[in-house]
């Protein structure tokens, strides 16, 4: 807190005594007043209008109440109140009580948007995402899992992944463990964990982005319409790199996710160690959340997935779910975006 010096105590009782004598500078230093330059530039800057449409609109709209918190000690107070009260014309007067009345009833209006924001949040707590409630069928009773249709993903396994079965089925139960905690967190994920599915490809697959394609196309064909939830934009593999992050070589385990729609001829003519080639690394826990949710309602093209990775350790795509439903931002955000809750895309 600063005090006021004694220069200021003199200069308040001058007002008071001679009124006719302040000059311009001393009456914007008692009025807490800038310059009329600095004035003109901050008053455009806050409000976007000069400050005599300002002054306008806020005696045309107060609304509400406000009072100022005081820490100078009483007698000072009293006498700075005293020597505004003197130097102050009634036009004056009239504005700052406008513009009091204003910045209170847009705080009452802020105050109730942030209670309703609350509320509501509140009131949907235990309600699954819609995204979620899209994947259960309410017609048929969820007991009958066989009947409910089912949803994930095509999954690939690369041929130089072939290890010992002993293996290969340690490393299943272990991706299997990650994918189930991941879908534990949502609210519904119970249900929902249910009817998940990876369509195992039976035969291992080279490492090589065209024949993966096509063989992908191939399994799709051979669906039926009782797999609609099965996506067709997007498909995973399982290589050795994958393996080894579920062996301790990685601190988020992760699975490599293709982009079906990719134009392939792009990956060959540039660069793919420093631009999106149609793969994405995807956190093991995000899979079967926001990750197929994304997927599923395609509101983003896989390469803004990719640029939010490489902002990561290990250029993973990483998506936490917070109170069952909500979730961190999926893609790049402007700097300074801020939500009150992280439901960003995904309003339930």
């Amino acid at each position: 807190m600063v005090l006021p010096t004694e220069r200021d105590r003199a200069m308040w009782r001058k007002v008071i005594q001679t009124l006719g004598e302040i000059t311009d500078e001393e009456r914007r230093k008692i009025l807490g007043l800038v310059d009329p330059r600095t004035q003109l530039s901050n008053c455009l800057e806050i409000t976007g209008m000069p400050p005599d449409e300002f002054e306008k609109k806020v005696l045309e709209n107060p609304e509400g109440s406000a009072a100022s918190k005081m820490t100078w000690p009483l007698e000072d107070q009293l006498a700075n109140i005293n020597a505004e009260v003197a130097i102050l014309t009634l036009y004056e007067d009239a504005v700052l009580i406008a513009a009091s009345l204003w910045a209170s009833s847009l705080g009452k209006l802020r105050n109730n948007a942030m209670k309703a924001s609350i509320q509501k949040a509140a009131d949907d707590g235990g309600k699954p995402c819609e995204w979620v409630e899209r994947l259960i069928d309410r017609s048929i009773p969820l007991t009958a899992i066989d009947m409910q249709p089912s949803w994930g993903f095509v999954i690939f396994r690369d041929a130089r992944t072939n290890c010992g079965n002993e293996a290969w089925e340690s490393f299943r139960k272990i991706f299997e463990k990650a994918l189930y905690t991941g879908i534990s967190w949502l609210v519904g994920g119970e249900q929902i964990n249910q009817t998940r599915k990876l369509v195992w490809h039976d035969q291992l697959v080279e490492n090589d982005s065209e024949s993966i394609y096509r063989v992908f196309q191939d399994v799709v064909k051979a669906r039926t319409e009782f797999d609609q939830h099965i996506l067709q934009n997007t498909f995973l593999l399982v290589t050795p790199e994958v393996i080894a992050s579920f062996n301790g070589s990685s601190t988020t385990p992760w699975i490599w996710a293709y982009d079906t729609t990719f134009d392939l001829k792009v990956s060959s003519e540039t660069d793919t160690s420093t631009v999106f080639d149609g793969k994405l690394k995807v956190a093991a826990t995000s899979v079967f959340t926001w990750f197929y949710a994304a997927r599923k309602e395609e509101i983003y093209c896989m390469k803004r997935f990719w640029e939010y990775a490489q902002k990561k350790p290990d250029q993973i795509w990483d998506v936490a779910t917070e109170m069952g439903r909500y979730h961190g931002p999926l893609v790049l955000l402007k700097k300074g975006t801020h939500w009150l809750f992280n439901t960003y895309e995904f309003r339930s």
